[in-house]
């Protein structure tokens, strides 16, 4: 290797005063702290959590907080996705249940009972098909007490009830989960309301207001006269319009049956009624028994209801 002499050593000197000293090395920077990361968006949560509650509020701020999220670069596409999509399957959920629900009442309305007796025109009472259970009435042995316990009571029968007789209705619609009390029983008169608040039924038993024609061969024409004036039809109208039907005799599943007279109309509100009603002309009393509903397919399932939990017991 060839070395320059040490005579060499001015040139040195001469050639670093031309160049310049050698760089020197750059100064170390300091850490730079990482930027913040996103907030997580306030809808996109919301959106989630509803979609267990309330779907249609979860599909909303779904779609809001997606549109902000693209925008402002926010956390949270992924909970509001998942919102917005469980929120279309509940709100699809409920629509087939709603579906479901109409076209089985759409089913139950066509095969269902009919009744044909309930008017149009508001206050144009009608004659009605018998709707509840009915036994053909019989002769009765005639118990001293009227109850008819070898039978059915039919209306011929009614001149076998003796004048110490009460006649009472067996109540069985107290502890219906469906029905509420609505008129406390007071002067033989109480009532429930269902508890949709689309019926209404107020039974009744008692003495034979003074302004009934009671005839105590005839408990048929009594009863008549007693229908007419609680429905304010009048008798005449009763006897022409009005139909046979019965109730049970003693409690609601005991197989035997009394013989009643009943009669449909609406009101002056155009509310259909179901009036059904028994007088016995020998003890000169009655029950009487009124359901009425917002629809008439209410009023008949309202009625047929009410009088399978009902009986007439004669003390």
């Amino acid at each position: 290797m060839y070395l320059l002499p040490r005579a060499a050593a001015p040139y040195r000197v001469l050639v670093t005063n031309l160049i310049g000293p050698a760089p020197a090395a750059p100064a170390p920077q300091p850490p730079q702290p990482s930027p913040p990361a996103p907030y997580f968006n306030t809808l996109a949560i919301v959106s989630l959590v509803s979609a267990f509650f309330v779907s249609l509020v979860a599909v909303i701020t779904g779609h809001v907080a997606l549109v902000q999220i693209r925008r402002t670069g926010e956390r949270g596409h992924t909970a509001a996705l998942v919102g917005v999509i469980l929120g279309y399957l509940g709100i699809g959920f409920w629509l087939v249940v709603a579906v479901v629900v109409i076209v089985g009442s759409v089913i139950g309305a066509a095969s269902g009972l009919h009744f044909p007796g309930l008017p149009g025109p508001a206050g144009t009472p009608r004659s009605f098909a018998t709707v509840a259970p009915t036994a053909p009435p019989g002769s009765s042995s005639g118990s001293d007490s009227g109850s008819a316990s070898g039978g059915d009571l039919s209306f011929d029968d009614g001149r076998d009830v003796l004048a110490a007789a009460t006649p009472q209705i067996s109540d069985g619609m107290l502890g219906d989960r469906d029905w509420a009390l609505s008129i406390p029983k007071a002067d033989g008169t109480w009532g429930y309301a269902s508890k949709d608040g689309t019926c209404s039924v107020t039974f009744h038993q008692g003495d034979l207001d003074a302004a009934v024609a009671v005839d105590s061969t005839d408990d048929l024409a009594t009863t008549n006269s007693y229908l007419g004036l609680i429905t304010g039809e009048g008798a005449d109208l009763v006897d022409q319009k009005g139909k046979n039907d019965s109730l049970a005799l003693g409690q609601p599943d005991a197989g035997t049956f009394v013989e009643t007279r009943g009669l449909s109309r609406t009101d002056a509100d155009g509310k259909p009624h179901i009036t059904v009603a028994r007088a016995f002309a020998v003890p000169k009393k009655g029950v009487s028994i009124d359901v009425t509903c917002t629809t008439q397919d209410k009023t008949v399932d309202g009625y047929n209801h009410v009088l399978s939990r009902t009986g007439l017991i004669i003390s």
